[in-house]
């Protein structure tokens, strides 16, 4: 039912009237005028649903959610039962946290100051380690959208900062294009191949790694790229490009293609000269 509220609310398929039947219906006792949103998220989703079964991992994450539930319990007593949680796939646990019953704003985000760092402590306890996100206080019948969308925006963030724990600030900037650098490389990276140009090659490496940086490039599009340039290098490789969940990750990954791009490079012109000989 909780589950069926909240996803319901965040496709925006229920309002007014029928929201607030599925919330009594629910059992659930916020009603999320003033809400905001924590997400907690599995670092390297990707290696492990490639490791474990679908049965291993449904098990990890409904026992997660049953030790979240008991430990924010002990943490914030009575508050809890102003806190739902849900798992909502991926990876991604959710914590909503209603506010309603609060006028002063500094009371609402010490509020979910203190849930946040309950979830912390939780997810510190965990053998697996976890980036966690918390929106803003929303407010209004949106507030529960607008307080998910946040806390999706600082996901992303996350690939460029390493802080456990990140505050939505009130305009994130992150890239949704590819910057004009990283769109040049892969149209001149076949030249610093047939020049064997591992200096000049890393050089502009570094130069789009900074645009990346500076623009807050998705990771999704990072990824895309690095595949693209590998392909147009001709690098066929195990390693994975997903295998890179931050940014920091980015110049050994960039020092591995090198190392695979002009190595071959160098295997192959000694063989040319000896034979002109």
């Amino acid at each position: 039912g909780k589950y069926r509220f909240f996803n319901g609310v965040l496709a925006g398929n229920l309002k007014g009237q029928m929201r607030e039947e599925a919330r009594n219906y629910a059992g659930i006792l916020g009603t999320y005028q003033n809400s905001a949103v924590i997400a907690m998220f599995l670092e390297e989703w990707e290696e492990k649903e490639e490791r474990w079964t679908c049965l291993e991992m449904e098990q990890y994450c409904q026992d997660f959610l049953g030790r979240l539930y008991e430990g924010m319990g002990q943490q914030l007593g009575e508050k809890i039962c102003y806190v739902e949680m849900i798992y909502l796939g991926k990876g991604v646990f959710c914590v909503f946290r209603d506010l309603s019953d609060h006028c002063k704003s500094s009371r609402m985000y010490q509020e979910l100051t203190d849930t946040a760092s309950a979830c912390y402590k939780m997810c510190r306890q965990e053998q697996y380690k976890y980036r966690i996100v918390v929106s803003n206080v929303c407010i209004g019948s949106e507030a529960i959208r607008q307080a998910y969308q946040q806390a999706r925006e600082m996901m992303k963030l996350s690939f460029y900062d390493d802080r456990e724990i990140l505050y939505y600030n009130s305009s994130p900037k992150i890239g949704s294009q590819l910057p004009m650098k990283a769109q040049m490389l892969l149209n001149s990276v076949d030249t610093f191949v047939y020049q064997n140009d591992r200096e000049g090659f890393l050089k502009k490496c570094q130069e789009v790694l900074q645009e990346f940086e500076e623009e807050q490039t998705e990771r999704r599009l990072v990824l895309q790229w690095l595949v693209q340039l590998e392909r147009k290098a001709g690098v066929l490789r195990d390693e994975e490009a997903g295998q890179i969940h931050s940014i920091r990750q980015f110049p050994d990954f960039l020092e591995s293609i090198a190392g695979e791009i002009f190595e071959i490079q160098q295997d192959v012109i000694p063989e040319v000269v000896s034979k002109a000989v």
